[in-house]
């Protein structure tokens, strides 16, 4: 082939692939734009095409229900989201029903049922001081580039603090892993210190409180939404974009946004045809998924303490940690009689791979060692959150990987690839990772860049150059997650009113 032949052969290829995402061809499809998941960023994407006049979508949803991870579940007469059971300070205007959580109102127990709350309240202490020194001392280099993030584990160790006993562990996870659903030497240093900042460190407990969103999806039609829909196969080719389900059914649009956590992209919950490109799937695997399962117990009778919290100090790192307490101060009335443990990151997933059966032992077992084997019955009913084997989420929420540069990742993962658009359930926002509020911007993002390219022919395009190759397609104009069209609305939640 000659040298002449082979440049025509490439410019036309490239001509080809550049035109082939320009504009939609003439095919029969189900809709303009099929939403993949129906997660918070997916209702928020819908909403944000609805009110730009967009009307022609369809969500595509495997489970018999929306929003999965804020799916309300009713136990023991009263009603409860087990994927958001805390809201944050950003959230605060919005939550008509709350309690702000007392995290110093804690007893710490012993597997031998001694009373360790002195030396708990102590060596917290020692954790915080820690943290403080550490995290001073290092976190303005880390923003500026000038030294590499840390996890969390390494910037406490550089504090001086190193948990080896079971006190100093459960107060570790209290601490850490209770935030971010995984361990501290999994947790990037410099997020947590900004989210710590942006959000704030109370938390709110929701007492069966989620208007906003139900709000939101309850202006769905039937149309608009598919249950029981689950997408395995997302082929995009010729002007179009074809879903196919687990079942084998397809639904062809003109643009996609996947609105799947990083966990199902990261578990091949969805394979993509052509498949993404490396810098593409490259930065779905960097993140993380955090699990907190929730379990709650109903007992006839309440054997614990009134704090609100009660700590089970272990040698083994996050083994039944930590119980809330209903019937604390601002909850809910005494005669509640529940307990609500918790399992995060390995432990959690480990756990699910049990029976319910298996499970209430453990943490039966672990009760009667704090209480006393003969005060503590069984309980009457029994519910345990499977989040971090759920085949539609992988995990309760994304967090930040260590040594990522936030805004470079926030680009990349909302990047589209042809006429597939992501809005990855929270993990794309820079601000607010892994918290309801980082979904509603995810899923706005997206459907901002989708209406873009229907209304006004501004079709994104992230081409990132390779060492040592030129890009793909030289007229693309470089994806700018900034840009800010005027042309239509944009639900961004700036203000707190678009929540009441």
């Amino acid at each position: 082939m000659s040298y002449t032949f082979f440049l025509l052969a490439v410019f036309t290829f490239q001509s080809l692939l550049c035109s082939t995402f320009a504009q939609p061809v003439d095919v029969s499809v189900d809709a303009q734009v099929l939403i993949i998941g129906g997660g918070v960023d997916a209702i928020i994407a819908a909403s944000t095409l609805n009110e730009n006049n967009i009307t022609d979508f369809i969500i595509l949803e495997g489970s018999d229900h929306l929003h999965s991870h804020l799916k309300k579940i009713t136990f023991a007469g009263l009603e409860f989201a087990p994927g958001n059971l805390w809201g944050n300070s950003p959230a605060k205007a919005t939550i008509q029903n709350f309690h702000e959580s007392n995290y110093s109102s804690y007893t710490v127990y012993t597997d031998e049922g001694d009373d360790i709350t002195r030396v708990a309240i102590k060596r917290e202490t020692d954790l915080v001081a820690a943290f403080n020194f550490s995290t001073e001392a290092i976190i303005g280099d880390i923003e500026e580039g000038a030294r590499p993030d840390l996890s969390q584990k390494a910037t406490l160790a550089r504090g001086g603090w190193i948990a080896t006993s079971a006190v100093d562990k459960v107060m570790e996870w209290f601490n850490f892993d209770f935030d971010e659903g995984r361990s501290a030497r999994d947790i990037s240093t410099i997020q947590a210190f900004r989210q710590n900042v942006l959000i704030g460190p109370e938390k709110y407990f929701l007492l069966g409180n989620r208007t906003a969103l139900d709000r939101l999806a309850s202006i769905l039609t039937e149309e608009q939404v598919r249950l029981n829909q689950r997408v395995r196969v997302v082929n995009q080719t010729e002007g179009f974009v074809r879903a196919v389900t687990e079942d084998g059914i397809e639904y062809t649009g003109n643009y996609t946004i996947v609105t799947s956590t990083v966990g199902v992209i990261q578990n091949g919950g969805i394979t993509f045809d052509p498949p993404l490109p490396p810098w593409k799937s490259e930065e779905f695997c960097r993140f993380q998924m955090g699990t907190i399962d929730p379990i709650f117990l109903k007992f006839d009778t309440k054997f614990w303490d009134d704090t609100e919290f009660i700590l089970h100090a272990n040698d083994r790192h996050g083994y039944y940690p930590a119980f809330l307490n209903l019937e604390a101060e601002g909850l809910y009335p005494p005669g509640t009689n529940i307990l609500i443990g918790f399992l995060t990151g390995e432990e959690a997933y480990r756990a699910e791979l049990l029976t319910d059966d298996e499970v209430k032992a453990e943490i039966l077992n672990v009760l009667r060692n704090i209480y006393g084997e003969d005060n503590v019955p069984d309980p009457v009913e029994f519910y345990m959150s499977r989040f971090a084997t759920d085949p539609d989420l992988y995990g309760t929420f994304p967090t930040w990987p260590i040594g990522i540069i936030p805004e470079d990742a926030q680009t990349r993962l909302r990047a589209n690839v042809g006429r597939v658009y992501f809005a990855p359930e929270g993990a794309g926002n820079v601000e607010y990772i892994g918290i309801p509020r980082g979904s509603f911007r995810d899923g706005a993002a997206a459907a901002e860049a989708v209406i873009g390219c229907l209304l006004e022919d501004e079709c994104d395009e992230y081409s990132p150059v390779e060492p040592g190759a030129p890009p793909l397609c030289q007229d693309v104009k470089p994806y700018n997650p900034n840009k800010r069209r005027k042309n239509f609305n944009v639900r961004l939640l700036s203000t707190e009113k678009k929540f009441e």
